[in-house]
């Protein structure tokens, strides 16, 4: 992608000279009044907010800008179909690059680059994973100057020279960016959506809401316990055995209500949900199933063939909305839908359910997608070796750790991430894995602990279960006490 926008901005900057034009003198006092920026009165953030048409561009670096029939005269192509952005009001950007752009006949051929935009002294400034330097700003008319700064090495008589080129841009907004469009979703997840995400990657025996966990409690029962913290100290005030001889799977909540899919003899059986109000459980889907997600108006589960379906809150209007196989299914919203697509190589994809557009996250084999701090963490298969990835989902810039794993599996709870191969490591250490990941080895993360009740994070389980015996004080064990706990 970096070479290909490049090499066409160094093919457009020669058509340029070729064709001798730097356009009218009417253009260009057009340009120089449209492309004054206000410096007494600074734009409002929110002014990038939108979606961007190409009306004016300047391919001499010259100050001079051509309009849509003069670029049209001089290059034949559309100066609409050259360069579109999209901007949205959670710091995402898009830059797609036209076929005008790509020089092209296919009106197809596009390549899109995604971006962040900050606001920092009062200017917008705009982060890509490119070579290229992007930087806009807003005349008094409303509009932006986008100007796009290469940097390359030129050779001429044996000596090496940097050369630096810009061409600039003028665009308007035309309305809205598109809703349906990935990165108009917000991916800085609480740490608790996080948790539960996590959690239902594997199997989805707990949950954590504020101060109160439910669980899957020993000897086949659903349970709810409640805490109160105190710094990390953490007290059980109450604890209530919600259902008898149930194995509980999938846990999530909305509002008043519990829902869970059931397991028995090894088979996801239905969807149930639990009344906390009325203590009445209920079966909403009687039928086989697997994975389980709930939003504010939905719930999404597969089938036996691993199709996703979408049904009302109480199981009713039931509709497949992917009819291929799915695996690690979560719903990040009513709309769309992220998880492993075992039709392609059994990557990650956000699947957006009324466009029916895939974006792919990863590009190897991967299992355990959680969405963490703007990211998509997961474990990939390079070369038949798995090692922990993740995604940014804001410029689709992907990182593989440097850190060989023997199992996939990992939780991440609270800003740190828990391996099944037995280490826990913040995130924030991500791009030193191999130098931190020795010194925090751990057997089992245990996430809530006392004498009596823990939640445990295991190699392959969630359980909330009784230890007997002793007091009730709780509380969020130290990476000292994990290794001690490893030791013994």
């Amino acid at each position: 992608m970096k070479k290909r926008i490049l090499a066409c901005l160094l093919v457009l900057a020669m058509m340029v000279s070729f064709a001798g034009c730097g356009g009218s003198s009417s253009s260009e006092g057009e340009a120089d009044e449209s492309a004054s920026v206000k410096e007494e009165e600074e734009e409002e953030v929110s002014a990038i907010v939108g979606a961007w048409e190409c009306v004016g561009i300047d391919l001499s670096g010259e100050g001079t800008y051509m309009d849509a029939d003069e670029f049209k005269e001089m290059m034949e192509l559309e100066l609409t179909d050259f360069m579109s952005l999209s901007f949205w009001d959670n710091g995402n950007g898009l830059i797609t690059f036209g076929s005008a752009f790509m020089q092209s006949d296919d009106p197809d051929d596009v390549l899109n680059l995604p971006c962040t935009w900050t606001e920092t002294d009062g200017k917008v400034e705009l982060a890509a994973d490119s070579d290229e330097k992007y930087t806009c700003s807003f005349n008094e008319d409303g509009q932006m100057e986008f100007s796009i700064i290469s940097t390359y090495t030129s050779t001429e008589d044996g000596e090496e020279t940097t050369v630096e080129d810009a061409m600039s841009m003028l665009l308007e907004r035309t309305g809205d960016p598109d809703k349906d469009n990935i990165y108009a979703l917000d991916f800085n997840f609480s740490k608790e959506k996080t948790s539960l995400m996590s959690a239902l990657n594997r199997g989805g025996g707990y949950l954590i809401e504020g101060n109160t966990v439910y669980g899957y409690y020993d000897g086949d029962r659903l349970a709810m316990m409640e805490v109160k913290k105190d710094g990390d100290e953490l007290t059980k005030v109450s604890e209530t055995i919600l259902k008898e001889d149930v194995a509980i799977h999938y846990l999530t909540k909305q509002g008043d209500k519990l829902y869970y899919t059931s397991k028995v003899n090894d088979v996801y059986s239905g969807v149930w949900t639990y009344d906390l109000a009325t203590e009445e459980d209920t079966e909403i889907v009687s039928e086989t199933v697997d994975y389980l997600s709930v939003t504010d108006n939905y719930i999404f589960y597969c089938d036996g063939d691993y199709h996703i379906y979408r049904a009302d809150l109480d199981g009713k209007n039931a509709k497949e909305v992917y009819d291929g196989a799915a695996y690690y299914v979560y719903a990040i919203n009513d709309d769309f839908l992220i998880f492993q697509d075992d039709a392609d190589n059994e990557t990650i994809v956000i699947y957006n359910i009324n466009t029916k557009e895939k974006q792919e996250v990863s590009t190897e084999h991967s299992h355990f997608p959680t969405i963490a701090e703007g990211y998509v963490y997961y474990s990939t298969y390079i070369d038949d070796v798995i090692y922990p990835a993740r995604t940014n989902l804001a410029t689709g810039e992907v990182e593989v750790a440097d850190y060989e794993l023997t199992y996939s599996g990992f939780y991440i709870y609270d800003g740190k991430i828990y391996f099944n191969d037995g280490f826990v490591i913040s995130l924030d250490k991500w791009n030193n894995m191999s130098a931190n990941a020795p010194s925090t080895m751990v057997s089992t993360a245990y996430l809530f602990v006392d004498d009596n009740y823990c939640i445990q994070v295991g190699l392959s389980h969630y359980i909330l279960y009784s230890m007997g015996g002793g007091d009730s004080s709780i509380y969020m064990m130290t990476d000292e006490d994990y290794a001690k706990i490893a030791e013994d």
